[in-house]
């Protein structure tokens, strides 16, 4: 694999991972109501790094959209103009 592909894939995989963290946020409430703590105390656990949680979701997001939008350059030979 090309450099490149691996950062993308690196670039998607942490999107991907911070996706996940920042859902923590709305489904550890529910697993808790289920099991039956309250919502309330399991959200104000991840409550104080939400933020840091969603800077990182976006920078990831941001960082893999920016690698897939560059071509590749075995994909796009250079143009000879006779």
């Amino acid at each position: 694999m090309s450099d490149s592909k691996e950062n993308a894939n690196r670039g998607r995989a942490g999107a991907v991972a911070g996706a996940l963290v920042i859902s923590l946020c709305s489904v550890l409430p529910s697993i808790g109501e289920a099991a039956g703590a309250t919502g309330l105390r399991a959200s104000a656990l991840l409550a104080p790094w939400r933020p840091y949680f969603m800077v990182l979701a976006f920078v990831l997001l941001g960082a893999a959209k920016a690698d897939g939008w560059k071509p590749d350059a075995a994909d796009h030979p250079p143009c000879r103009h006779f």
